[in-house]
């Protein structure tokens, strides 16, 4: 099977035993993190491969035919399987890793996600050490691995340049915080439904965000919305400091925003995705020992997290080049 090679037919497997097991495309979609029209795409591509139906379609679930039992149960022996000999990859004695980890990504990311990470890793790495640079756009991230001054980076990017790797971490939606008290109007999803109430409303901007500039130009500006920029600051927690003195409202990423008592996050229209979050690594630099088995382990806890549900994220789909020993 050609496809086995590329990792494509482990992903439509792993699609289909989640349909499988939720008895739903639409549940399979939310424990998967993607899209219904995704998981019914890779669940397509299997049974094309297979030449077999898996599933009789009803209007509101699936259920499984002859052949899709059979392979379900073959299905879920083998992940159970994977995923125990993964964590008892993980798991193995890591004490010989020492030495620095350099890396760059944003302010966002690190203030976010990567304590957890450093933590988890530290605890059983005790001789490692980071360099961590922060606050920079992704162009500068990029050219930071590029130009070998770290060892990988993580930024968000729309499209990934052709002389870096990039592993998928998860996909980041746009939202809009505004001081408690300051009325919106939204559709019954809790969804601005419109946009012309931010024309003249006390605007706060971060600097580097190439994200949520794009939405700005492409459904605010363009539509003759022009938000009153009262101040551009170049971190989330400025930002935050700013709401909390009712200053402003500002677009920032679903995992800064986060809840309080003091202001109201409002998700925004048009599919307000403000990217995907990759580890890019250069194509011919030589990556440590540390360096590497540091990106494993963001990348094994990225994909439990997705699994268990415990973050948000996005799809594996997006993945490319997978990290090597």
């Amino acid at each position: 099977m050609a496809e086995l090679s590329s990792g494509k037919f482990f992903k439509w497997l792993i699609a289909f035993h989640a349909v499988a097991e939720k008895g739903s495309v639409s549940e399979a979609a939310k424990k998967l993190e993607v899209s219904q029209p995704a998981v019914s795409y890779l669940v397509h591509n299997l049974e094309a491969e297979l030449g077999v139906e898996l599933f009789v379609r009803r209007q509101s679930s699936v259920v499984l035919t002859n052949a899709g039992q059979s392979l379900y149960v073959r299905a879920d022996a083998l992940l159970k399987s994977f995923n125990e000999f993964r964590t008892g990859i993980t798991s193995m004695d890591k004490s010989a890793y020492r030495g620095e980890i350099c890396l760059s990504t944003t302010h966002s990311f690190a203030v976010s996600f990567l304590p957890a990470y450093v933590a988890r890793f530290k605890k059983s790495n005790p001789e490692v050490s980071f360099a961590i640079t922060s606050g920079m756009d992704s162009q500068t991230i990029v050219a930071s691995v590029v130009k070998a001054e770290v060892d990988f980076g993580i930024t968000s990017m729309e499209r990934i340049p052709e002389n870096v790797l990039a592993d998928f971490l998860f996909r980041a939606r746009l939202v809009l915080i505004a001081p408690r008290g300051w009325d919106f109007t939204t559709d019954e999803s809790g969804v601005l439904s419109r946009l012309s109430e931010l024309d003249g409303m006390p605007f706060l901007v971060r600097t580097h965000s190439v994200n949520v500039k794009r939405y700005i130009d492409r459904h605010l500006l363009a539509n003759g919305i022009r938000p009153d920029i009262v101040a551009t600051v170049n971190n989330y927690n400025d930002i935050r400091a700013f709401v909390r003195s009712g200053v402003g409202c500002s677009i920032v990423e679903d995992f800064e925003s986060g809840y309080g008592d003091w202001y109201d996050v409002h998700a925004l229209p048009f599919n307000a995705e403000a990217g995907s979050y990759y580890i890019i690594r250069g194509r011919r630099k030589y990556m440590s020992p540390q360096a590497s088995a540091f990106i494993r382990s963001i990348l094994y806890r990225r994909n439990s997290d997705v699994q268990t549900g415990e973050e948000k994220g996005g799809s594996s789909d997006e993945r490319r080049d997978d990290v090597s020993s």
